[in-house]
């Protein structure tokens, strides 16, 4: 595991406020109140428990999934709701921002007094006060006192915490079960082991904070099926939970362990080795895909073709280019058209596309006879082509071109705002940057076209 994917610092793992995807494609989304919503809102986030954040001016508030408010409009921020709790914050009277908790009838329940907090898991909820990390439970109360230097989420009973600059880990009772020496250590504990590093090197520890490993190697990743890459001297091998060898370290890079197999890399060739470091796919190919629903694809020379995980030929045939399976079939190129094949490699029919772009709300922008549509993950055109560019979906919309200009469009392909502008950028909280004519400056607008606020520049 590099460095960047430990917890170096606080700013690194800590998420004051913003711990839930504020995407507005929630499973739970009802996509006719959404839709109505959007007439009222700048922004829509999402159903999570049934109920949906909302923007308008700048502030936030909360609105349930019959269209009815539970709040007002008066948040500076806010946070999705989980565990029947949304935190919600606000200016306090000396003009500093505070986060609480209110339910779902919109009262505040746990007051606002913190800096900020983590995701409530496992019953408690790490929060910020003054300065000083502690845990409190989903009525307010403290369980765990204000002491630590920082404090991350709970996870099979344990918690990360920081004292005097170290980490360490403490159970639910806020006794320490894992003593703050290490420089850095994932939050979270995982089947009860936890990557550490100390003095520039990386190992593991269990649950307890007994070493499984000494800690000596240069770089390490999570253990996947029971084996671990570990790096020595420079190159990469893999060991078990035990800590034994089991890959010996002679390969430029190890890929975690998928279905039994253990991707590796030797002079710039691909291969797979099995845990008892049996080659599975010879170390001889030029490129090589993951594993997904027990395929993948291999390329020896210039084409590519699928193979299991015990090292055979899944079907015949040889593509110019191919992807990783997904839901039972894959995209492969021949010559200058792009396809799908099922786990067979039996091509689907109707599928031909001259470019695909990639999924994205169960959508991806296909080229066909120079026109842009889109197909659903089964390869069916749900959208006509009729479009001279088209962006990913994000959040239920799409930036799509028609005769030079730049319009939005829905899920059903519908115009939501007229192909009128010069340029339209849509982020993923469904604000919409907008210039309507070159060298215009660029407004943020919703999506009815009215302007939120305006951002110089041009």
């Amino acid at each position: 595991m590099s460095a960047n994917k430990l917890c170096s610092s606080m700013k690194n793992i800590f998420l004051f406020g913003f711990i839930l995807c504020s995407n507005i494609c929630a499973a739970q989304n009802n996509s006719a109140v959404l839709n109505k919503l959007l007439k009222t809102y700048d922004q829509v986030y999402g159903f999570y428990e049934g109920v949906t954040k909302v923007q308008l001016k700048g502030k936030f508030g909360f609105v349930d999934s019959s269209g009815k408010a539970i709040t007002k409009i008066i948040y500076e921020d806010a946070v999705e709701f989980a565990n029947g709790l949304a935190g919600v914050m606000i200016t306090n009277n000396i003009g500093l921002p505070k986060w609480g908790f209110i339910d779902k009838t919109g009262k505040m329940v746990i007051p606002a007094i913190y800096g900020g907090f983590s995701a409530m898991n496992e019953g408690l909820i790490a929060a910020d006060l003054n300065g000083d990390y502690g845990y409190i439970d989903k009525t307010g109360k403290t369980i765990i006192p204000f002491q630590f230097e920082y404090a991350y989420t709970f996870s099979e009973g344990l918690a990360y915490f920081v004292k005097d600059g170290k980490a360490g880990f403490i159970n639910k009772t806020g006794q320490i079960v894992v003593q703050p020496k290490y420089d850095e250590m994932n939050v979270n504990c995982k089947n009860g082991i936890i990557p550490v590093k100390l003095n520039g090197l990386y190992g593991f520890i269990d649950s307890k904070g007994n070493e499984i490993t000494p800690v000596k190697y240069e770089n390490i990743q999570e253990f996947t099926e029971g084996i671990a890459a570990v790096k020595i001297n420079k190159l990469w091998g893999a060991i078990d939970q035990t800590g034994k060898l089991v890959i010996p370290a002679i390969y430029t890079t190890v890929i975690n362990c998928t279905d039994g197999i253990i991707g590796a890399e030797l002079n710039d060739k691909w291969g797979y080795l099995n845990k008892e470091n049996k080659t599975v796919i010879p170390i001889n190919n030029v490129e090589m895909g993951y594993v997904k629903e027990g395929l993948m694809w291999v390329k020896n020379s210039d084409k590519k073709s699928y193979y299991n995980t015990k090292g055979e030929l899944a079907f015949s045939g040889e593509f110019d280019d191919a992807k990783s399976f997904k839901n039972g079939i894959a995209l492969v190129k021949q010559g200058q058209k792009w396809h799908y094949i099922d786990i067979s490699g039996k091509a689907l029919p109707d599928t031909e596309y001259e470019l695909i772009g990639n999924f994205s709300d169960g959508l991806a922008a296909v080229l066909i006879n120079g026109k842009w549509g889109f197909i659903n993950n089964k390869g069916v055109v749900v959208i006509a082509p009729a479009f001279d560019d088209a962006d990913a979906f994000t959040a239920r919309f799409c930036t799509a071109k028609k005769d030079g200009k730049w319009g939005l469009i829905n899920t059903k392909g519908e115009w939501i705002l007229k192909p009128i502008y010069n340029d339209l950028i849509l982020t993923e909280t469904g604000l919409i940057k907008s210039q309507l004519k070159e060298g215009d400056n660029q407004l943020n607008i919703n999506v009815r076209g009215e302007i939120i606020y305006e951002k110089s520049g041009g």
